[in-house]
């Protein structure tokens, strides 16, 4: 979450994030998908719908 949060959808690009993504279950995705779209402004921007497809799209990839 931390490097989601700080370098957005960027982030998932990254190889540190991309093998910590891999590592995620199904369930554990939809909760990321939840809480980056109900960051608070005041600490990080919420993702918008395209920036959590892309990263459905990422996590689906991992697990081809």
């Amino acid at each position: 979450m931390y490097s989601l949060r700080e370098r957005g959808v960027n982030a998932l690009q990254e190889p540190d994030t991309r093998r910590r993504l891999r590592d995620c279950s199904k369930g554990h995705l939809c909760e990321v998908s939840m809480r980056v779209q109900n960051f608070k402004p005041d600490i990080a921007p919420a993702w918008s719908p395209d920036d959590v497809a892309t990263l459905i799209v990422s996590w689906n990839e991992l697990h081809e």
